[in-house]
């Protein structure tokens, strides 16, 4: 993630800040007032009844409930968003204090509303009018992006860089491969539930690691590194690179809880320009590299492996360890060379390293026609393997096959797909 300097980070702390003094203001205002009104008329009134009513409640039992009450107010008036929300939460507990103070009166317990009445009302004004205006590109893209990019954007000029505009961005979509196994398992509600807690833990890592997350279908998360402010390809690369590998740690996480359900997820991570800005409906974007970050996040099913990126993500990503696969055509589009993502880079330790190194040299080997040599550094990318690798695998058994046709086939790439350039 791009390094945090303290010109990036004030905003926000700022309006934190701000936000905690207001709701202190607001807290303070509607408990001097419920104090007042109970000390200057509170103590004199007694709701009518039958029998004599004792005071069991004291002089400062009283002053201090109404203070509380009054302070409570005040601060949930300023989380409440609206004047209908305010007044209404407002006049349902006016009227739970009056008739609470009748029913308490029938027991013997003369306990007066007023200045109960009176905290709530200060603080609900106090609070209401305390609220700092919220421009309209804020709702946008509130909890769409972390603190510290709202800060970024406000600092650079808020709505004047979100403006409509076409730029090379990083998407990174994580997509549920099993979800039509789940849905067919699970009672409706049990796979909306999972549903929902999956997009909220992948878009909570993706906007922590930087990420602008945009809406998706439910079983799908994506983040756009690069947006809404923009940044060099390579910087929003390398940041989608390292907010891959910790999402698919965390979804390991995720799917390893007491008695969850077997989740199965593909990453893919795309490379393009894309169109993006501040519209009528929202800040939207649009873009071949969104729906190709998709289809790559689809291939986990194929390949079994969890994350994979396009070539231009492969050559433009400075801090990634990944793998060459295949070259192959997506839905719509050009043909597509596919990486598999295996770590950060320094996430690899040497012998993996090493193994990486011989996987690549034998693809290499199978584009050229030299299925023999391929299987032979096949072969050396097995060694010290300690856990199943489905890839190299596939590889072996590609090459095995070139190898039984005596080789020749292997100048047209790997059987279905188009030959590199």
């Amino acid at each position: 993630m791009p390094n945090e300097t303290s010109e990036t980070t004030n905003p926000p702390e700022r309006r934190e800040r701000r936000g905690r003094v207001r709701g202190f203001l607001a807290g303070l205002m509607g408990g001097v007032a419920g104090v007042m009104v109970e000390w200057w008329m509170g103590m004199d009134w007694v709701p009518e009844r039958p029998v004599v009513t004792e005071w069991v409640v004291s002089v400062a039992g009283r002053l201090a409930v109404a203070g509380v009450i009054g302070v409570l107010a005040g601060v949930v008036a300023m989380k409440v968003g609206g004047w209908g929300q305010r007044l209404g939460a407002g006049l349902a507990a006016v009227v739970l204090a009056v008739t609470q103070s009748v029913v308490l009166a029938r027991y013997g317990i003369s306990w007066g509303p007023v200045g109960v009445v009176g905290g709530l009302v200060a603080g609900v004004v106090a609070g209401g009018l305390l609220v700092p205006p919220v421009a309209e590109w804020v709702k946008w893209l509130r909890g769409r992006v972390s603190g510290v990019v709202l800060g970024r954007v406000e600092a650079a000029g808020g709505e004047m860089v979100l403006v409509p505009d076409a730029r090379e961005a990083v998407v990174v979509t994580c997509r549920l491969v099993n979800e039509t196994a789940l849905r067919g398992r699970l009672a409706a509600g049990a796979f909306l539930k999972l549903n929902a807690e999956f997009a909220a833990v992948g878009s909570r890592v993706l906007r922590d690691c930087g990420a602008l997350t945009d809406e998706a279908e439910p079983g799908v998360v994506r983040g756009i590194f690069g947006l809404p402010l923009g940044m060099p390809v390579g910087e929003a690369a390398d940041a989608a690179v390292m907010a891959a590998v910790a999402l698919d740690d965390v979804l390991r996480e995720f799917a390893e809880r007491p008695g969850a359900e077997p989740v199965e997820w593909g990453i893919g991570l795309a490379c393009g320009t894309l169109t993006a800005g501040l519209g009528a409906t929202g800040y939207s974007v649009a873009g071949d590299a969104i729906e190709r970050s998709k289809w790559l996040a689809q291939l986990r099913g194929e390949y079994q492996v969890r994350m994979f990126t396009d070539e231009v993500v492969h050559r433009v990503a400075e801090r990634s360890e990944d793998r060459p696969l295949e070259v192959l055509h997506p839905p719509e589009g050009a043909a597509v060379e596919v990486y598999q993502l295996l770590a950060q880079m320094g996430g690899l330790s040497g012998e993996a390293q090493v193994r990486r190194d011989a996987f690549r040299d034998a693809v290499v080997l199978m584009r050229a026609g030299h299925a023999e040599d391929a299987l032979r550094r096949f072969g050396d990318a097995r060694e010290g393997l300690v856990v199943p690798d489905p890839v190299l695998e596939r590889f072996v058994s590609q090459a095995a096959m070139e190898v039984e046709r005596g080789g020749g086939a292997g100048r047209r790439n790997l059987s279905r797909n188009a030959a590199r350039p």
